[in-house]
Order: C-alpha cells, then sequence, then structure tokens
C-alpha cells in the first residue's frame, strides 16, 4: 500500500512540474514594448534670427550747427509734412557757427556754400537771416528720435530727428551660407519674439542681400546673408528694436512617417537600425531617417507601417534573440 502511495505522489509532483515548464519558459524570454510608424504633419522650415525695423525712416539733418531754442515734439508724437519740430535761436546760432569756424571746426567749403546768395562778407562772419527760424518735419510719422537739446549746439550734418512709419515694419534676419539656397522671395515666414510673448506674426520674404557678410558670435565667425521680411497686422505690440526668432517655411505642408526616438539605435558602422518582431524573434532592421520632430524621428525606407518595431530598454536585445510582446 506504501509502494502505492509514493508511486502516487511522484506522479502528482512530475505532472506540476511539467505543468510550470511552460510558465518557466515564457518568463525567461524578455517582454517587449512595440511601436509602429504614425503618420504626423511637418513642414520644412530653417530656423533664423535678427530684429525689428522701420521699412522707412527719414532723418532731419542741418548743415550747419544750429542751437535749438524750442523743442515741440517728443519721442512716440505723430507729426505731418511741414509741422514744426524745432524752434531755432539764431543769433545764439550764429554766435556759435562763428566761434566753431574761428577755431578751425567748420571747413572753408562749407561755410562758402551756407553763404552762397547771403549778403554778408565771409571775412566778418555770417547773419542770422541765413538760419532758418524753425526746423520742420520733411515726412509724416511716428518721431522715433530726437537727437537735440534745447539750447545746446549741434553738430554739422547731424541727425536732429528721426520721422518712422511704424504702420509698416519689416525684420531683418540672418540667414547662414549653408542654408541660404534654400531660401526665396515669397516664402511665408513666422515671426516670434520675447516682446510680444505667447503671439505668432506671419510675413513673406521680401528681399534677399546680393552679398554675404561676416558676423562675430563671440570666438565664432559666420557667414551670413541678410534677408528682407516684409510683415502683416502687427499692430502695437510690434517695436522697432525688438529681437525676433524667424521661421522661413521652405516647402509647403506635408505629411511623414515617424518612430519613437527610443526604436533607433546605431551600429559600429555607423547605420541606423531598429529591431522588429518577426517570428517571435528580434530582427535587425537598416533604416534611413529624415527630419527629427518633437514627436519622433522620421523613417523614409527600411520599415512597413505594419512592422512591429521594438522599444529599446537601458539593455538592448541581441539580434536574433527569442521575444514575446509585453502586454
Amino acid at each position: 500500500m506504501k509502494k502505492y502511495i509514493s508511486i502516487a505522489v511522484i506522479t502528482i509532483v512530475c505532472v506540476a512540474a511539467v505543468s510550470l515548464i511552460p510558465g518557466l519558459v515564457i518568463s525567461a524570454v524578455p517582454g517587449v514594448e512595440i511601436a509602429h510608424l504614425s503618420v504626423t504633419g511637418y513642414i520644412d522650415y530653417i530656423n533664423s534670427g535678427g530684429t525689428i525695423e522701420e521699412r522707412t525712416k527719414t532723418e532731419i539733418k542741418m548743415e550747419l550747427p544750429v542751437v535749438p531754442k524750442e523743442i515741440s515734439v517728443k519721442t512716440g508724437d505723430r507729426v505731418e509734412i511741414g509741422q514744426v519740430i524745432a524752434t531755432l535761436d539764431k543769433e545764439e546760432t550764429v554766435r556759435c557757427i562763428s566761434a566753431l569756424r574761428s577755431a578751425g571746426e567748420i571747413p572753408d567749403d562749407m561755410w562758402q556754400a551756407v553763404l552762397v546768395g547771403g549778403s554778408t562778407d565771409s571775412r566778418v562772419g555770417m547773419s542770422s537771416d541765413l538760419i532758418p527760424e524753425t526746423v520742420v518735419s520733411a515726412k509724416a510719422g511716428t518721431v522715433t528720435q530726437i537727437a537735440m537739446e534745447k539750447g545746446a549746439v549741434t553738430a554739422a550734418n547731424s541727425t536732429l530727428a528721426v520721422i518712422s512709419d511704424l504702420n509698416d515694419l519689416i525684420a531683418k534676419i540672418t540667414v547662414s551660407e549653408s542654408n541660404i539656397e534654400a531660401v526665396s522671395v515669397g516664402q511665408q515666414v513666422l515671426i516670434t519674439g520675447s516682446g510680444f510673448k505667447n503671439r505668432e506674426y506671419t510675413g513673406t520674404v521680401e528681399s534677399i542681400a546680393p552679398t554675404a557678410r561676416k558676423t562675430q558670435n563671440g570666438a565664432v565667425s559666420e557667414t551670413v546673408v541678410d534677408v528682407k521680411v516684409a510683415l502683416k497686422n502687427t499692430g502695437n505690440s510690434v517695436k522697432p528694436g525688438f529681437t525676433v526668432n524667424a521661421k522661413v517655411i521652405t516647402s509647403p505642408p506635408g505629411e511623414i512617417y515617424i518612430l519613437p526616438y527610443e526604436c533607433i539605435m546605431q551600429d559600429k558602422d555607423g547605420n541606423e537600425y531598429v529591431q522588429i518582431i518577426s517570428g517571435g524573434r528580434a530582427v535587425n532592421r537598416i533604416v534611413q531617417t529624415g527630419h527629427y520632430t518633437p514627436e519622433g524621428v522620421q523613417i523614409t525606407r527600411g520599415l512597413s507601417i505594419s512592422d512591429p518595431v521594438i522599444m529599446q530598454g537601458a539593455k538592448q536585445i541581441k539580434n536574433n534573440s527569442i521575444v514575446r510582446r509585453r502586454v
């Protein structure tokens, strides 16, 4: 009887052990997560940077030094053509000009040019009749700079004021010589900047400089080309002098196939590859990548949309290893 009991116990143990073997084998096979190619929208663009500028601005200048008596406008004022910007102190202006000429700071040719048509002997001095009463605006627009002070003499040929059209702004950006070939007139440009956070403005490439120039960024020298971008509907948020970031759209919007970055590996020869599950095994597959996006990397060759691609973890799986999909 004891003999039969022992045989029965052994049989039960063996059956239980055999029933556990599949589970043990399965648990020994690494489980993997998979991904498939997915479609996302994409546009080609070139990153650049620059500043906001007025398309047109007029500098009000005087050939000889002058002394303002009163300044009638301030920065930000709107002026019309012919509007008085400043009234001049004619007598003080004559005195300052004569003193500067005596000190040799006004060349004789400039002096003679001013006296043409005047009745004053250049050997004696000049008449206040030669000095205008006022400085007036030659253009309609906004005063963006006042470069004179009441009672202070200005320099000859210096800018007294700047009148700008703030309703017609451009972005002047720089594009590296390696990217300029992809830029052409008429392309759309997206403009952002810290001066107008959470807003994005659009524009179009208006002109491309015919020559390149060198620019220095710390110890790094770069060859760039200046590009002018016409802006649309900027309102009062965008101001001349603001720095901007620009994306020059170089191709129409389209769709691309991408994979998560965790799927991509590189072999010792520099080839990019992924591992797919084929016949229950991890099989290496060489792929060709394209654009890099926030969602993943473009796959241009080597995969079909139905291929189950292994998401790589910290420990990569050897080629042709048996794997199982993790549930």
